[in-house]
């Protein structure tokens, strides 16, 4: 018979418990040949009982298969950041598992990996953060660090200008571990911090993606001058030879000692004004040295431009950029700059531009002509469009459909694009259809044919070329997907029975949640169709059913719509009173 393995203090548990631990079940355990149930019983606090034992499956998995799930587990939500999105109401994966029970605390304590993303948001993280320092032993960390400003700081509860020091003194002196910081500060006296604490922390070895924001409410463009005036600091003693992801949101760096700028997967620049713009010597530099470039974002940012200093005319091929986003930018810098880009492989394509007050025509028409010339063919391969914002004509917003072929996915949020410009979706435009090829075998050698003096024939006069044949069709032929928001229920049911009659099927409609009536719910019960909510200017991809609607308006979703609708009036002025500096 085999005997049970010993457990410290076993004897006296089952004296203290005798509800729990029957004598009868007890012998019984240990005489049907089950030496370790009696110890896992005991140590989760399950009850015995006479007859089969029965043990959780999950508890005869081995450790390290236990561990693996972990982990996997832990990096379900993570992002390509290494960073996970903020939700309030759930506590994180690697706290969770670790209170289950003992012996997966244990494993989880022991798991190394579980414990590298250090998130600051409030006081209380800050202690979190030792700990997870410690758990992560060696490994590599991902770092995130939002502060808030004075108007929005909760003493005791928000991280400010007193809890920069602090959060830096933990984090710092592991530097040689950084793989991911993602630093966003809104206060001036918040951003000397950074500077101070980011040109002395040293070299990074291995930090993989740096994002670094200043977003503040100027007031004035004075004070913008004066917040613009300290030049800024060398970071890292310029050495991060690990570094392919740049994300520069109003913070301008030394960029003549930045020679980390090279060999990057993705570079963002945002809000940067004139005077503190890269020059294109920078910005060629940048491009050229970074073959594998898959990402390219300008927000109100980009290399500078001066009319006494015209820019070099030579090509900049990215063969591997596959997302493009422009925001911001007048179509007066966007043509010359687009000029100077070829992007062979280029996918996705973010647009974000609205109304100029200050050029003459006051919309992008100029542009969107340029780039959707036939003969250029920029957005050739492009298959998913976002439309935040386009001001320009219908033929114009008619040639962008018509240049993009192979679109599958189309955004576009028609509070800030024209509503009338939807109905180009069922609108048949002429097409140019390719010539059939040609059999070689049965085409002449011209070397070979005698002249028209030889075979005695007259000499055929010149003819204007043939043109191409075209047919009729509809724009974005391959359109499965939508995504839009200000449009009504009738518009959405004409569009999509329309193409389905014509034989371009929309599969799925995705609707802003703002946009439901009844009219839309009569349309949800014939159509494939879901309703998805705007947090701000951007687009939340949780998809919200009927339950949820209804939890937000007993929560006072007047007040959501109110705020809604203050940011819809605010967004023109917004991001010229947020522009940001250097750190």
């Amino acid at each position: 018979m085999p005997c049970s393995p010993p457990v410290y203090g076993m004897q006296s548990s089952i004296a203290k418990n005798p509800m729990l631990y029957p004598p009868g079940a007890v012998q019984s355990f240990r005489s049907k040949g089950c030496p370790y149930a009696l110890p896992f019983a005991m140590k989760h606090n399950i009850p015995l009982r006479r007859g089969p034992v029965i043990i959780p499956p999950i508890a005869t998995l081995p450790v390290e298969l236990l561990t693996r799930i972990f982990i996997l587990g832990s990096a379900d939500d993570i992002n390509e950041s290494h960073l996970r999105k903020p939700d309030e109401c759930a506590p994180n994966f690697e706290v969770l598992v670790s209170h289950v029970c003992r012996s997966w605390r244990n494993i989880a304590l022991h798991t190394a990996s579980l414990w590298t993303l250090i998130q600051f948001r409030d006081i209380s993280h800050l202690d979190r953060a030792k700990a997870y320092v410690e758990r992560s032993r060696n490994r590599l960390l991902d770092i995130l660090v939002d502060t808030v400003d004075e108007t929005h700081h909760i003493r005791g509860v928000t991280l400010f200008r007193d809890e920069f020091d602090p959060v830096f003194e933990i984090i710092t002196p592991h530097v040689k571990r950084w793989r991911t910081l993602i630093l966003k500060v809104r206060d001036l006296k918040c951003k000397g911090g950074a500077r101070k604490h980011l040109s002395t922390c040293g070299t990074a070895p291995y930090l993989e993606t740096l994002q670094l924001y200043h977003t503040e409410d100027w007031g004035s463009s004075q004070n913008l001058q004066l917040a613009t005036a300290p030049p800024p600091v060398v970071i890292f003693d310029a050495s991060l030879p690990s570094l392919v992801n740049v994300s520069l949101i109003g913070v301008n760096l030394t960029w003549d000692t930045a020679p980390y700028l090279c060999e990057l997967k993705s570079l963002e620049l945002a809000l940067h004004i004139h005077g503190v713009r890269p020059t294109y010597s920078h910005w060629d530099h940048w491009l050229r040295a970074s073959p594998n470039l898959e990402k390219l974002s300008l927000h109100y940012s980009g290399p500078q431009f001066m009319e006494d200093d015209p820019w070099p005319t030579d090509i900049i091929t990215l063969p591997c950029l596959q997302e493009l986003t422009v925001a911001s930018l007048d179509p007066d810098y966007l043509i010359p700059l687009f000029q100077r880009l070829n992007m062979p492989q280029l996918r996705t394509l973010h647009l974000d531009l609205s109304e100029i007050p200050d050029t003459p025509d006051g919309d992008y028409t100029s542009f969107i002509d340029y780039v959707c010339d036939p003969s250029r063919r920029t957005f050739k391969n492009i298959e998913t469009l976002h439309v935040a914002a386009l001001v320009c004509d219908t033929a114009s917003w008619r040639k962008l459909l018509v240049s993009m072929p192979k679109v599958e996915m189309l955004e576009v949020d028609f509070r800030r694009v024209d509503k009338e410009h939807a109905n180009e979706l069922l609108t048949l435009v002429p097409v140019e259809v390719a010539p059939p090829e040609e059999d070689g075998s049965s085409a002449p050698d011209t070397q070979e044919s005698s002249s028209p003096s030889e075979s005695g024939s007259s000499p055929v006069p010149d003819r204007p070329p043939t043109p191409a044949p075209e047919c009729l069709t509809l724009p974005l032929p391959n359109l499965k997907y939508v995504k839009c928001a200000g449009l009504d229920a009738s518009v959405i049911s004409q569009i999509h029975s329309f193409r389905a009659l014509n034989g371009y099927p929309i599969q799925k409609w995705n609707v802003w949640r703002k946009d439901r009536n009844l009219a839309m719910e009569q349309l949800q019960s014939t159509i494939d169709l879901d309703f998805f909510r705007f947090r701000g200017n951007n687009v939340d991809n949780q998809i919200y059913d009927d339950d949820d609607e209804e939890e937000a308006s007993e929560d006072g979703d007047d007040d959501d719509e109110e705020e809604d609708e203050e940011a819809e009036d605010g967004e023109a002025g917004s991001e010229d009173e947020e522009e940001e500096e250097d750190v």
